[in-house]
């Protein structure tokens, strides 16, 4: 297995994300833990862009779609770890990627919300309000829980585009 899906496949067990992308839903919570985890500072060197269900990387779908076939072939466990401090960074946002005991929408729709408006702060360098703006401007699916997802943001170790 090359050292990048090695890397891929250590990082998301460290955020207990499941390799499984048979659904959309899957590929969307994939796509979005690593965007977060690397938005925390554990950096893959997947580059994002803005897309139909917010931050999407093709790089990293193509690396997804290897990993799944490396795994569909029954090829095992690595004795590769990670750093000690990329999995700090990872363990610290580990609680922002479930969603709150009121949520009612799936993991999918969270991380959708979550990563659209960290996005639209750090990577298209909005402040808070055009940011909740440009998100429900693009996604008015998501305008009634701006509030839960922005009080969720701010308490994160993401702070909204600060890390």
């Amino acid at each position: 297995m090359e050292t990048k899906i090695i890397l891929l496949r250590l990082y998301l067990d460290e955020l207990g994300v499941d390799t499984t992308i048979n659904t959309k839903d899957q590929r969307i919570i994939l796509q979005k833990a690593v965007y977060l985890g690397q938005a925390a500072g554990g950096d893959l060197g997947y580059r994002y862009s803005w897309y139909i269900n917010g931050p999407y990387s093709s790089e990293l779908t193509r690396d997804y779609y290897k990993l799944a076939e490396e795994l569909n072939n029954g090829t095992q466990k690595t004795q590769y770890v990670l750093r000690d401090d990329l999995k700090e960074r990872l363990h610290s946002i580990k609680d922002l990627l479930n969603c709150p005991r009121e949520w009612s929408e799936g993991q999918a729709v969270w991380l959708e919300l979550i990563a659209s408006l960290d996005y639209a702060v750090r990577v298209l360098r909005m402040n808070k309000p055009d940011a909740k703006n440009y998100v429900v401007r693009h996604k008015p699916h998501l305008e009634q829980y701006m509030a839960v997802g922005l009080d969720a943001l701010e308490r994160s170790p993401l702070q909204m585009g600060v890390v």
